[in-house]
């Protein structure tokens, strides 16, 4: 299924390449360059019982790009969401790189990784490979090598893959790129969806992420804009609701329930 409607897309938008990429240039040249989160490792709570380890690997989101603090990013957030479930002081550490694709992270980033032991990977990719237009072929390579990889390394460690970036609610794309670019980020999604059935102790949050779902939910009077940081990064905001979807998947999975508190 993902093959076929890969193939369609490519050739609704081979037509559009050139006006994809000068809107893209266009909408890079006008974000303004942020830069990573300070602080990418950190320990939330405190108790009698040892720290539930937490490895965060992945892109922008991942490295807190929008937000001054890995605090305030994912890794502070979700890791004070562990906490409240766990009731277990959570330590985590971030190994990310901003504009990285999965095949770049897996080059560059992976092997710096430190193999210490780890109770939880969270992975965050998808959006760089639909901005850089990776083929469905590089995508599945390139994950099912991460996937190897990490599994080798942190034998029994459990796996989770972030949703995919609501790349269609970015405020400063086109309508062009919400299309293009957005249609592809969920087709990788979708694939990741099924790429991971092909492991074991590995998941995929989804790829229905959506801030106007957030607003209904948690009753937001902020606007859509509110929620993100310069158009396309998640602000602070985004960051904490992200989070708690994140936390209530892996609750929901019974993904670290079994482990001792």
């Amino acid at each position: 299924m993902a093959v076929l409607r890969y193939v369609s897309q490519s050739l609704v938008c081979l037509p559009l390449l050139p006006a994809i990429y000068w809107q893209g240039r266009s909408v890079e040249a006008d974000i303004p360059a942020l830069p990573d989160a300070s602080g990418p490792s950190g320990t939330c709570g405190t108790g009698a019982t040892s720290d539930f380890r937490l490895l965060l690997i992945g892109e922008s989101t991942i490295a807190g790009v929008g937000v001054d603090t890995h605090q305030h990013g994912i890794a502070g957030h979700l890791s004070r969401e562990l906490y409240d479930r766990l009731e277990r002081p959570v330590s985590w550490r971030v190994h990310a790189g901003s504009g990285f694709t999965v095949q770049k992270l897996n080059k560059l980033i992976l092997p710096q990784i430190p193999e210490d032991p780890v109770d939880l990977i969270v992975i965050g990719v998808g959006a760089n490979d639909a901005f850089k237009l990776s083929t469905l072929r590089k995508w599945r390579k390139s994950i099912r090598f991460m996937i190897s990889n990490l599994q080798n390394r942190f034998a029994g460690t459990p796996i989770v893959f972030m949703h995919t970036p609501p790349i269609k609610e970015f405020p400063v794309f086109t309508s062009l790129l919400r299309f293009s670019i957005g249609n592809l980020c969920e087709l990788f999604g979708e694939d990741l969806g099924d790429l991971v059935n092909e492991f074991e102790e590995v998941y995929f949050a989804g790829t229905n992420l959506s801030t106007h779902d957030w607003k209904t939910r948690y009753a937001l009077t902020c606007s859509v804009n509110d929620l993100f940081s310069d158009g396309v990064h998640p602000s602070k905001i985004t960051y904490r609701l992200w989070s708690k979807d994140i936390a209530q998947f892996i609750q929901e999975k019974n993904i670290v329930c079994s482990l001792e508190k």
